[in-house]
């Protein structure tokens, strides 16, 4: 399991699935478009995080829950302007912090339309669910690491993996991967055996095509690779 933030993250496997990689691909996808078409109501809340309401209340911050409100404000009309404009969308334009506080919202508006069209088909509920919160517990350790949180840092700088730098690292997870390999090759040469190398490459959850139209497009880019 993924210990970046000294907790057990539930990894999904799709051990349902004939195809696992393309049932990872339908959840993405999923969770892409609904990321570009998830309109903030104006009565939303901020996603509550237990342990900095903890660090709030060990301190003297008493405008911590009104600059929060007013961020999540300023967020929710730029997001909703972005959904509007048919030529702009929130994944291109917003980052891991925007998503952060509504991300349990646009879950939780992807399952509520459980009879809709818009699920992937031939996915497992549980194994899609069980994907919404991985992502959703990558993109919370990378908001932490990325704010600076003590207990991220010091995994990061202990060598511990942290999956969501593959998910949200600006250069696709190529330096945790470059570690990773790195630290194989020490403990195969202290073993005196080989390890073969193999190709990790992928796409990232901003690279997948969006809509059935997009399918051929993505069968083709991966012939051409």
């Amino acid at each position: 399991s993924d210990s970046s933030s000294g907790k057990s993250i539930e990894k999904c496997f799709f051990v349902k699935s004939k195809n696992p990689q393309q049932s990872s691909l339908l959840c993405a996808r999923t969770l892409l478009k609904a990321i570009n078409t998830f309109q903030i109501p104006h009565d939303a809340m901020p996603q509550k995080d237990e342990e900095k309401e903890e660090a709030a209340r060990t301190t003297e911050k008493d405008n911590t829950d009104e600059l929060n409100n007013l961020e999540f404000q300023v967020v929710r009309i730029v997001w909703n302007g972005l959904v509007e404009d048919k030529e702009k969308k929130p994944s291109r334009f917003l980052g891991r912090k925007s998503l952060g506080p509504i991300y349990n919202l646009i879950v939780a508006s992807i399952l509520d339309n459980h009879n809709d069209n818009s699920l992937p088909s031939g996915v497992d509920q549980n194994e899609l669910i069980c994907f919404m919160n991985e992502f959703g517990s990558l993109l919370k350790n990378a908001i932490k690491r990325k704010a600076g949180d003590g207990a991220a840092k010091h995994n990061k700088m202990q060598g511990r993996d942290d999956d969501s730098c593959l998910v949200w690292d600006s250069d696709g997870g190529k330096e945790e991967l470059k570690r990773r390999r790195g630290r194989r090759k020490q403990k195969a040469k202290a073993a005196n055996i080989g390890i073969q190398e193999t190709d990790v490459s992928g796409l990232t959850i901003e690279e997948i095509p969006e809509g059935e139209e997009a399918e051929d497009k993505h069968e083709d880019d991966v012939k051409a690779t």
